[in-house]
């Protein structure tokens, strides 16, 4: 089994390191869970990704796509209210 010592900074986080997150396959989210006192990190997928993937839809960065996207709400709203 491998060992790293890890650092937790002032506001809890801790800081995987890279060589540490590949070997587990960790990406921009993963999942947390406490199994006899210990932490145990699992690669998960972003919700975010799987709603775009349904939609048939993919963006690089939601903040850059809110715009487009609040007007097919209020476009959407707009037609509901009719």
């Amino acid at each position: 089994m491998a060992e790293e010592t890890l650092t937790i900074d002032s506001k809890g986080r801790i800081q995987v390191p890279k060589k540490l997150r590949e070997r587990l396959g960790l990406k921009k989210i993963a999942k947390a869970t406490i199994s006899d006192n210990r932490l145990v990190l699992e690669p998960t997928s972003d919700p975010l990704d799987e709603l775009a993937a349904q939609l048939d839809f993919t963006f690089t960065s939601i903040a850059d796509e809110l715009p487009s996207l609040r007007k097919v709400a209020e476009k959407q709203l707009v037609k509901e209210a009719k």
